[in-house]
C-alpha cells in the first residue's frame, strides 16, 4: 500500500483561478465581438479559451505527485501572461502561474 501524499491546496486554487480566468477571457472575447461576427468566430473563441485552459489541465495532471508538470504549467501560464500583456488582460494569469510554481516547490 502506497502512502497518500497531500495535494497542495495552492495548486487546487491555482487550477480553479486559471480555469475561471480562461472562461472569463473567452466570454469577454464573445461579448466584445461585433454581432455579425459572433457566429463566424465560434471556433476561434473556443480555441482561444482552450489555449488559456491548457496550463490548468497540465497542472491537474501534476497533482498526481508530478511536480515537474506543475512547473511546466506555471511556466506556460507565465508565458501566456507575458504574451498577452499588450492588452493588460495577461496580468491576471500571473497569479495562477506563480501558484503552480509554489505548489511544485511544496511537493
Amino acid at each position: 500500500m502506497t502512502p497518500h501524499h497531500a495535494v497542495p491546496r495552492i495548486a487546487v486554487v491555482g487550477i480553479v483561478l486559471s480555469v475561471s480566468f480562461a472562461v472569463a477571457v473567452g466570454v469577454l472575447r464573445i461579448v466584445n465581438a461585433e454581432p455579425v461576427e459572433r457566429t463566424a468566430e465560434v471556433a476561434g473563441n473556443i480555441a482561444f479559451s482552450v489555449v488559456f485552459v491548457a496550463p490548468a489541465m497540465i497542472a491537474l495532471l501534476g497533482l498526481r505527485d508530478r511536480s515537474s508538470l506543475l512547473v511546466a504549467a506555471g511556466v506556460l501560464e507565465l508565458g501566456l501572461a507575458f504574451l498577452t500583456l499588450i492588452s493588460l488582460i495577461g496580468l491576471i494569469f500571473v497569479v495562477p502561474g506563480v501558484m503552480f510554481l509554489v505548489a511544485a516547490g511544496q511537493m
